[in-house]
């Protein structure tokens, strides 16, 4: 099923089970029968419990898959990273490429007048600068990692985005795909542990393509 497909489906689903379960409280109490009165009292308060319960549950299931989290994005089952940086800098493009570029091990090299793409292979992230430890933080993001970056420069701004992620967590000629432990059903899982790693991620990418600006010496 198309991701667009999925979502719609899933919105109805929860919309139509609220509307259920609203059905089911009015028939709970029910005013037309006699029998009723000397418990309607009663009833409104759990009626009222039982509708909150059932919203609550079908919140929580609609939030257990989202399609963004920090930076990254799920989109037809792949996981992106993608950050627009503005920098007031003249000629951009040449500036990143001698503040990030040439500091970064960077294969598969491609120059275009407005962008710049490579590949990124054997990136080894401090996790302990970004809040991790080698005790609680994912295995994967321990490991070198390995993903493709394009760079797009448009009015005093650029935007990197970043796909392809893959580990070098169980050998060196292996790797793991990030997708695998961060999607389920094409959308990110939305648990303590993609929060937790992806905040890690997300900080270290952003310091890593951040373009600082020159202080004058006065």
């Amino acid at each position: 099923m198309p991701q667009k497909a999925l979502s719609m489906f899933i919105s109805s689903f929860c919309l139509r089970d609220f509307f259920k379960a609203f059905f089911i409280a009015n028939l709970i109490n029910d005013p037309t029968k006699k029998s009723q009165k000397n418990i309607k009292k009663t009833k409104k308060p759990m009626k009222k419990i039982f509708l909150l319960f059932i919203i609550t549950s079908n919140s929580m299931f609609c939030q257990k898959y989202i399609d963004t989290l920090y930076n990254f994005k799920a989109t037809e089952g792949s996981i992106v990273w993608q950050k627009v940086f503005e920098n007031d800098q003249k000629e951009l493009k040449k500036v990143f490429k001698q503040n990030i570029l040439n500091k970064t091990k960077a294969t598969n090299l491609m120059e275009l007048e407005t962008s710049i793409s490579y590949n990124i292979e054997s990136d080894l992230i401090n996790i302990k600068k970004y809040g991790g430890s080698l005790l609680f933080s994912a295995f994967f993001i321990q490991e070198e990692n390995n993903y493709f970056v394009n760079i797009d420069f448009k009015d005093q701004k650029y935007r990197v985005t970043i796909r392809n992620f893959t580990s070098s967590a169980t050998s060196a000629t292996v790797k793991i795909n990030l997708e695998d432990y961060i999607l389920s059903k094409n959308k990110m899982k939305n648990n303590k542990f993609n929060k937790k790693n992806l905040k890690i991620y997300d900080d270290y990418f952003t310091d890593k393509f951040t373009i600082t600006n020159k202080k004058e010496n006065w």
